[in-house]
């Protein structure tokens, strides 16, 4: 079955955002998004992005989803923390977090990215 999964690895999303490639990275977040939206990890990633782009009110209600669905989920954690103490104390220790997980199934799909 693995052959039908999309999978979003961390490290190749770290090398998009280093390059500045955001929009290949959305399009792989949002369609292991359209397959499974109840995907923490998604979300999360998501949320990066967004908070990359400076939307960071999209990213602090994303942020806020993928702990709705992971409640201990703790890459969506640490950076709605930063997000807090971003707007409360005027900035944050916390570091931009993707994930822990080298990769991650979403989703099982025949998608092109599978």
């Amino acid at each position: 079955m693995l052959r039908n999964c999309i999978f979003i690895g961390v490290a190749p999303l770290k090398r998009l955002i280093n390059l500045q490639g955001f929009v290949q990275a959305g399009r792989m977040v949002a369609e292991a998004l359209k397959i499974n939206e109840c995907s923490p990890d998604a979300h999360n990633l998501q949320d990066v992005l967004q908070e990359i782009a400076g939307n960071y009110d999209a990213a602090k209600k994303s942020y806020d989803q993928a702990i709705k669905l992971h409640s201990s989920h703790p890459a969506a954690q640490q950076n709605m923390r930063r997000i807090y103490e971003s707007f409360n104390f005027g900035s944050s220790q916390e570091s931009l977090r993707l994930g822990s997980r080298p990769w991650r199934c979403f989703a099982h799909t025949t998608s092109q990215f599978a």
